[in-house]
């Protein structure tokens, strides 16, 4: 799910469909849905994942709900690091 509603529209189901045709796709996983309830997780634009630990490093943001992070978590089977940010101000 995608906070800026202009950035929704470059999903592509065209590319997801290619896929399917060329490989055997099992699992299509989609949390656009989450978007009517104001609820984000924008992937790599949000997340860095440590794939040999299998942790998920999150700045909670707009673009990076807990309830979001926590259901791709477990989804994946990754632990959830999800951490506040701030600066000099």
């Amino acid at each position: 799910p995608m906070y800026s509603r202009n950035r929704r529209r470059e999903r592509r189901t065209d590319v997801i469909e290619m896929l399917k045709a060329e490989y055997r796709v099992q699992d299509v996983v989609d949390y656009s849905g989450l978007e009517h309830d104001d609820i984000f997780l924008e992937g790599t634009g949000a997340m860095v994942l440590d794939h040999v630990t299998r942790i998920a490093y999150t700045a909670r943001s707009r673009r990076a709900d807990p309830v979001a992070l926590e259901r791709f978590c477990t989804h994946f089977n990754f632990e959830p690091m999800c951490f506040d940010t701030a600066d000099s101000n």
